[in-house]
């Protein structure tokens, strides 16, 4: 008798299934890890974010207190120019008018901010889903090197 190797269908199944098994877990482990990248991505853009926004919170403070100690000087003005017999210097007046316009233009530029926060989180999370792509686009770039004469 010949020795042939056993053949049967049942065997051959059966390595069928441990293939498959075993290629379904490394695409399985491939996901997990792509997933881990983007979660991670994502995480160091938002904390991105809140640094910033962190950052821009005791500026909005300040603005506050600066724009009610103008406006209380205003109303300190308007009171001593409405004072009997008082009258109130030129300059003093287009100080404190100077003052108002500056407050008025850093209030300005604090709303921009603020909306440009907005942005900030709309290309962070726009930079998530490049980054994402990128990660994705590299792993089916990945091919199986080739036999040397084939």
């Amino acid at each position: 008798m010949t020795d042939t190797p056993d053949r049967s269908l049942g065997r051959t199944l059966g390595q069928l299934a441990l293939a498959l098994l075993n290629a379904t877990l490394i695409l399985v482990a491939l996901c997990l890890f792509l997933a881990w990248r983007v979660v991670t991505a994502a995480d160091g853009v938002a904390a991105s974010v809140a640094q910033s926004m962190v950052e821009l919170s005791p500026i909005r403070e300040e603005m506050q207190g600066v724009t009610a100690g103008v406006a209380n000087l205003r109303a300190d003005l308007a009171a001593l120019r409405d004072a009997p017999g008082a009258t109130l210097a030129p300059e003093l007046t287009a100080r404190v008018e100077r003052l108002d316009a500056r407050v008025g233009r850093m209030d300005a530029r604090l709303a921009e901010l603020g909306d440009s926060a907005d942005e900030m989180v709309e290309t962070a999370i726009a930079q998530a889903g490049e980054e994402a792509r990128g990660i994705v686009e590299t792993v089916l770039r990945c091919v199986p090197p080739t036999a040397p004469g084939a």
